[in-house]
């Protein structure tokens, strides 16, 4: 490659770089180069009998680049004044490439191919597991040693590799494979450490989304908590004031002197339409001893959810925002599955949660006396 590179020759004008390679076994492929976010290439070329190209590019910003060779393809990260030589092999072309004149490009190979190594170890250990049937519990303890002893390694590796490179754009790549939530803090050391190298660029727009994203979702499990808390058993139920089918407002507090069966439900919900036949028979039984059921519906789709209650005989008070698991009284109550239920007394306290089938109809046998 080091003869490669030097017959590729300097830049002939100012701005323009080339992208050179020998990718053994690659005759007559087709070579193009792209900026990674944008469609059309910079330049294309064909292979020679030995597998060698030049491609020529110029006017680039610092960015994220596609090489692709034949079927396969690599990252680069690279400006108009890097000159990129690229060497591997056909067929195995992450796993054996080497990039010289970008170090953000480097770190982006050794890293694919620690990668790659990683998750071949581990689909092994998954297949071993999978292939015992029914493992023991001699063998689920050693699956267990064995996927934290390749977990953690890696998982330090990464997150080492964040630290110590964190205004490198090789970060973003390796930043993938770390959960935006529970790696916040270093996120932000990465947009920080980023954000007068690849201000502009489509990845690290997109890493600060991810940041914006996580740190909404903190927040609302973060609120979900405190009033998970605050709706427990004793508590006074949060308060549910959201529309019914035709749009009117139907708060929840408005069935003060019933006892009142919160309902947490959807129509693509397989455990709640099964669920659905024992809460209107108990619906039936107990409606003029004053007993009512707000139903509060996770679908998005108006059309099935009224289709379900139809189809189910569902003819107490129904009440949805079509916002699916971000419903705010979903959020209010801390539903995390359903169905979900919350028994409330006649002042709007809460008595039970979680009631269904056999456990409801005593539940409700016990406050009603039949």
């Amino acid at each position: 490659m080091i003869a490669l590179y030097a017959a590729c020759g300097g830049p002939a004008e100012k701005g323009k770089t080339t992208i050179a390679g020998k990718i053994n076994g690659a005759d007559s492929q087709l070579v193009t180069f792209q900026n990674n976010s944008l469609r059309g290439a910079i330049d294309s070329t064909r292979t020679n009998v030995n597998g060698e190209f030049v491609l020529y590019a110029k006017n680039m910003p610092l960015d994220f680049y596609k090489l692709k060779i034949g079927d396969e393809q690599i990252i680069l990260v690279m400006d108009s004044t890097q000159k990129i030589a690229v060497e591997g092999a056909q067929g195995q072309l992450k796993e054996t490439y080497t990039v010289h004149g970008s170090n953000d490009s480097k770190l982006i190979a050794e890293h694919v191919k620690k990668d790659i190594k990683f998750r071949a170890r581990r689909d092994s250990l998954e297949q071993w597991y999978k292939g015992l049937g029914l493992p023991s519990q001699e063998d689920k303890a050693k699956y267990e040693q064995a996927n934290e002893d390749l977990v953690t390694p890696y998982y330090e590796y990464l997150t080492n590799f964040i630290d110590n490179n964190s205004t490198s754009p090789a970060a973003i790549t390796i930043s993938h494979n770390l959960h935006p939530v529970k790696e916040l803090e270093r996120y932000k050391k990465l947009k920080e450490g980023l954000k007068d190298v690849i201000p502009m660029s489509n990845a690290y727009l997109s890493l600060k989304k991810k940041i914006a994203d996580a740190e909404r979702q903190k927040k609302q499990e973060a609120a979900a908590k405190l009033t998970a808390a605050s709706s427990g058993v004793g508590n006074e139920a949060p308060e549910i004031d959201l529309p019914d089918p035709n749009g009117k407002n139907i708060p929840l507090s408005s069935f003060r002197g019933k006892y009142v069966l919160v309902d947490f439900w959807a129509s693509w919900c397989g455990p709640c339409r099964r669920e659905n036949p024992n809460v209107v028979k108990m619906y039936e039984k107990y409606k003029d001893d004053g007993f009512e059921i707000y139903g509060v519906s996770l679908d998005s789709n108006k059309d099935r959810w009224l289709g379900a209650i139809a189809k189910d005989r569902l003819t107490w008070t129904h009440v949805s925002d079509l916002a699916k698991w971000n419903s705010i009284a979903a959020k209010a109550y801390g539903v995390r599955s359903i169905p979900h239920t919350v028994l409330l007394d006649k002042e709007g306290k809460i008595m039970d949660v979680k009631l269904r089938g056999a456990a409801l109809e005593a539940r409700l046998e016990q406050i009603f006396g039949h």
